[in-house]
């Protein structure tokens, strides 16, 4: 996962080299508790008793748990930043449809325009806070899915499976967004035009 949201916040280096880290932190628990949801579903597809699949859907909901509150460390960063006016119009007027349509035909990200759209809605309207909140609300609403279905077992396990593979499509794609360059204007609605024009 790439670094949640970057210089638009006018962070110092200490704390943007704080956020990297654990940003890269909190993918490596995503990506582990993705491995052990799937685990589980591969146990339990295969007639396990549920006491293997519990034991890999604990790990995976721990995991989850402690990649939100990394990246709870991650906002608490960018809240101690200040997201100028000038950063604030370069994310509102951000071609966002063109900057997903280069991603997915450069197989960046999966086609998931129901997620992209939610990416570029809070962007615009909040920047890189709003879209970590976002993100970490995914992680917390996943968590809670596991410890349900560890507490009721009639939960069907692919309604977990699910909610993990969009939690992870969206960390996906804001990582790809989080690419970016904050400020960088050729991924501006008005360059688009320009470069069209001049053609």
């Amino acid at each position: 996962m790439a670094v949640y949201c970057n210089k638009g916040e006018q962070l110092s280096n200490e704390a943007l080299r704080d956020k990297k880290r654990i940003a890269q932190n909190a993918g490596l628990e995503l990506l582990a508790a993705t491995s052990d949801v799937f685990q589980a579903l591969e146990l339990s597809e295969h007639g396990d008793d549920r006491g293997s699949a519990g034991v890999y859907m604990t790990s995976a909901e721990t995991r989850l748990r402690q990649a939100g509150k990394l990246l709870g460390e991650v906002l608490s960063i960018l809240e101690s930043g200040t997201l100028t006016p000038e950063m604030a119009s370069w994310y509102r007027n951000l071609d966002y449809a063109r900057l997903y349509r280069t991603g997915v035909e450069q197989g960046y990200v999966p086609p998931s325009s129901e997620s992209w759209a939610e990416i570029a809605e809070l962007a615009a309207a909040g920047g890189p806070q709003a879209m970590c909140r976002r993100i970490i609300g995914r992680v917390q609403q996943t968590s809670d899915l596991m410890a349900d279905w560890l507490q009721d077992r009639s939960i069907p396990l692919p309604r977990i499976q699910s909610a993990v593979v969009e939690m992870i499509t969206h960390a996906g794609l804001l990582a790809y967004f989080n690419d970016v360059d904050p400020g960088d204007k050729k991924w501006l609605q008005s360059s688009a035009a320009s470069a069209n024009a001049a053609a």
